[in-house]
């Protein structure tokens, strides 16, 4: 239990500084540094938050209120911070049951990964969702997939991939091949086969290019996907994508293509690494400072 708690502590405390640094400093000095025609837009990013500060506060802020409309409320894109932390919570579960038994933990992330996908699609049939995000019933889409029971799956499945990596660095210590061959064998294999890196990798990026491109004419035309289109695409996205993203990366952790191992682990990867959250938490001020001030803001 120890563990855990300083695991929880560690997550809190490499977020919040910065997130409560944004949060109240953007509460009270963004609405006076800019001006323009259309400046009111960027108040409203802050317009709720002497109702639900305390939200914010307590990093609940994409919980409460429920219903969150996008580009108004109160420091809505903080959602991106508490929700991770929310996953944080959970990651224990995971673990243990990984810990217990490897079957079990598998049944569990298959278990929670299939209940989470039969929830995206009842809300999208619920809700009309469209892939197209200038759908009018896309709404509802920002207030939706912002909660952390929205989220579960990629939780599930980075759990399953640490645990497979965690076998990974099992493999690479140790020295004598027999062993290698004998306790992990199909790690062994991966590891020595050029064919299976390729196909590996060829999957892997076939499957993210697909999901960045395969919405194109929904965003085009966001009526022209049917019903169950735009559910099946709901469902199936986020798990392919997260999937082919692993696929690239266990690439690189087995061995083969060393240039990009090399790549991720460079300073320049590391300090990209360090800075995502901070550009979460700063670039939609920016993005406001910058287009509320225009003339033509609202049209660019």
């Amino acid at each position: 239990m120890a563990d855990v708690l300083k695991f929880w502590a560690r997550k809190y405390l490499r977020l919040a500084p910065l997130y409560y640094l944004t949060f109240f400093c953007g509460w009270a000095l963004f609405p006076y540094v800019g001006a323009g025609p259309i400046w009111y837009t960027a108040n409203l990013m802050y317009d709720e938050c002497s109702q639900y500060w305390w939200a914010q506060l307590l990093m609940i802020g994409n919980l409460y209120p429920m219903f969150q409309a996008p580009n108004y409320g109160c420091f809505f894109w903080g959602w991106t911070i508490t929700t991770d932390l929310q996953l944080a919570l959970l990651t224990p579960l995971f673990v243990v049951m990984y810990i217990k038994r490897e079957w079990l933990g598998h049944v569990f992330v298959t278990v929670v990964t299939l209940g989470q996908l039969a929830l995206i699609g009842w809300v999208c049939y619920e809700y009309k969702l469209r892939v197209g995000p200038f759908a009018a019933e896309d709404w509802y889409l920002f207030s939706m997939f912002q909660k952390p029971f929205f989220k579960i799956e990629s939780l599930a499945m980075g759990v399953t991939a640490a645990f497979f990596y965690m076998k990974v660095l099992r493999f690479r210590r140790i020295s004598d091949e027999a062993t290698r061959k004998a306790e992990h064998p199909w790690i062994n294999k991966v590891h020595q086969s050029t064919l299976c890196h390729v196909l590996m990798f060829s999957t892997g990026l076939a499957l993210v290019l697909a999901n960045l491109l395969a919405g194109h004419s929904a965003i085009a035309s966001p009526y022209s996907w049917s019903m169950q289109a735009n559910i099946s695409f709901y469902i199936v996205s986020r798990p392919t994508y997260i999937l082919g993203i692993y696929l690239i990366l266990f690439v690189f952790f087995t061995g083969g293509f060393t240039f990009g191992k090399a790549f991720l682990s460079g300073p320049l990867m590391r300090a990209m690494g360090k800075l995502t959250f901070e550009a979460a938490l700063i670039t939609p001020l920016m993005i406001q400072l910058i287009y509320s001030q225009l003339p033509n803001g609202l049209f660019v």
